[in-house]
């Protein structure tokens, strides 16, 4: 670098980048989850025709619908990433929801391209919209319950 250490130059870029910065007790309590969630949808969503889960309950047994598996996905999704976001910095805390919403169905858009390159995938609209509704049932009545308190 051709900044020299105690310039004018490498004070204003310390200082600019300084309330950037995140510790690592934050990170791994916060970002870490998300980062750790991201990669387990892609890797799901890499496997070939991946069987849908049995649910017993008493006597009989039934399949979950893909429907609610990418409801439950993304709703989950959205709950560590608003967590993330609530818990940042003060620009990041009072926009959380929306950049949730916004993340989360980028992620899911991302996700559904991602499937088209994987053989016995494919790119699937009401996955998409599945995602999107899970993401926005669940930060909609977490808020609810937020606002009530």
């Amino acid at each position: 670098s051709n900044i020299k250490r105690g310039s004018y130059s490498d004070y204003f870029i310390r200082r600019r980048f300084r309330r950037y910065r995140m510790d690592k007790k934050h990170f791994i309590k916060f970002w870490l989850p998300v980062i750790l969630y991201m990669i387990f949808i892609f890797y799901m969503s890499s496997l070939e025709f991946p069987r849908k889960p049995n649910v017993h309950i008493a006597s009989s047994s039934f399949k979950v619908s893909d429907i609610v598996l990418h409801v439950l996905e993304y709703g989950l999704f959205s709950i560590v990433l608003f967590r993330a976001f609530h818990n940042s910095s003060a620009r990041f805390k009072e926009k959380s929801l929306y950049l949730t919403l916004i993340v989360a169905f980028l992620y899911g858009l991302f996700d559904e391209v991602h499937q088209m390159f994987v053989q016995t995938r494919f790119f699937e609209i009401k996955d998409l919209l599945s995602n999107t509704v899970g993401s926005f049932m669940i930060l909609f009545t977490r808020n609810v319950k937020i606002l009530r308190r």
